[in-house]
């Protein structure tokens, strides 16, 4: 296995377990990362739900594209949206409502940041065997 496609599987798995967890259990996510329970922070665990869906749905298809084109696409939309994610989760619990756990996400923010850099512009991968379509 490549190491693209394991960071898109653990990507694609974590996103996907939260998922669940933002839309059904968003005041217990809520409280989980040291927030305060209310309606607006339930509805933004919730928003937040379907973007992770997304995320989950194309490292599954960046894992298994056929074209190099399609790898590259799925490796920065994943990126992008890990990077936002995870760079706003960070801003709104140091700047916005300072958290006592406000720094946890760090390594996320960095690990984000050098995947998107790395696979997306600097050393995007190759599908080898790829199907080209006339």
């Amino acid at each position: 296995m490549r190491a693209v496609d394991f960071w898109l599987g653990a990507t694609g798995i974590l996103s996907g377990i939260s998922v669940p967890l933002y839309l059904f259990v968003p005041h217990g996510t809520v409280k989980h990362f040291g927030g305060e329970v209310s309606g607006t922070a339930a509805m933004w665990c919730t928003t937040v739900a379907a973007g992770d869906a997304l995320c989950s749905y194309l490292s599954y298809h960046g894992i298994r594209a056929k074209t190099t084109e399609a790898k590259r696409l799925c490796i920065r939309s994943v990126g992008i949206y890990a990077l936002l994610h995870m760079g706003i989760f960070h801003y709104g619990h140091t700047v916005l409502d300072p958290q006592p756990n406000k720094w946890q996400h760090i390594p996320a923010v960095a690990m984000s940041l050098a995947a998107l850099c790395y696979w997306g512009i600097f050393r995007p991968p190759t599908v080898e065997n790829e199907e080209h379509q006339d």
